[in-house]
């Protein structure tokens, strides 16, 4: 077996489409991922888009790998930035395969982390605030999909990453998301609504852009904005914009 090669799972795409089909249907999520990952660096793929994980291997493309077991405490959620490490796979998932806004949930098993990654089209954009509001959904969807591969030896066939493709967490990433640092705790009292406006206002969007984008009135957007800084304790939306991009990416 060579490195950056994938060996067909027992399970088909048009199974693993079948399979994830109530989350396409009821919520707009196309596309679904799931990875076993070895200490070893060695790994486990199935993928409703079997074309696009074939294309990340063949460029290489950095994908993760196991996070050491002293930094993961926990479940890691992770809404991944198409920019820094991750614009060249983005970018070509986005473009020639139709599939953006990519969620990641990431759990520590023996020997292994089991990476589930959700994705939806580009014209999706609300499919971020769908993530961040329904983390139960995803979480009872990947455990009873993970129980059936596991009772049905769906799971068999090893591949091995090569070097290039590997990407550790470092401890400052895993500590944040491990809900040790300071900012993520403020974000857990943000509402569902501001989260929205938020996320607009990350885009560049203006006031009366967002207020037109969400059917909000300009001065209803600008509370929750002043709200927004004074629970992040800011003064300026530009400086909002900032720690928010800084602290995700």
């Amino acid at each position: 077996m060579t490195m950056s090669t994938i060996i067909t799972p027992k399970i088909s795409e048009k199974e693993m489409k079948d399979i994830c089909h109530p989350l396409q249907e009821k919520y707009g999520i196309s596309f679904c991922n799931f990875a076993r990952l070895y200490d070893d660096g060695s790994a486990y793929y199935m993928s409703t888009n079997q074309a696009l994980i074939a294309h990340l291997f063949k460029n290489e493309y950095k994908m993760f790998v196991p996070v050491p077991k002293n930094l993961l405490k926990q479940k890691i959620y992770y809404l991944i930035p198409e920019t820094g490490k991750y614009q060249a796979a983005m970018h070509d998932a986005r473009h020639y395969f139709n599939v953006a806004h990519a969620f990641d949930i990431f759990e520590c098993g023996d020997g292994y982390v089991d990476a589930y990654c959700f994705g939806s089209t580009p014209d999706n954009e609300k499919i971020n605030n769908f993530y961040i509001n329904n983390i139960d959904v995803l979480e009872n969807f990947y455990k009873d999909f993970r129980d059936k591969s596991d009772k049905q030896n769906l799971i068999h066939n090893k591949i091995q990453l090569s070097e290039s493709m590997q990407l550790n967490f470092n401890s400052k990433l895993v500590s944040k998301l491990n809900n040790q640092d300071p900012m993520l705790q403020i974000m857990k009292h943000i509402t569902k609504r501001e989260k929205e406006v938020l996320s607009q206002l990350c885009r560049g969007r203006s006031a009366r852009e967002i207020a037109d984008h969400l059917g909000l009135s300009r001065r209803t957007v600008e509370h929750y904005l002043e709200t927004i800084k004074q629970k992040m304790q800011v003064k300026s939306k530009s400086i909002l914009i900032d720690l928010v991009i800084d602290y995700f990416n």
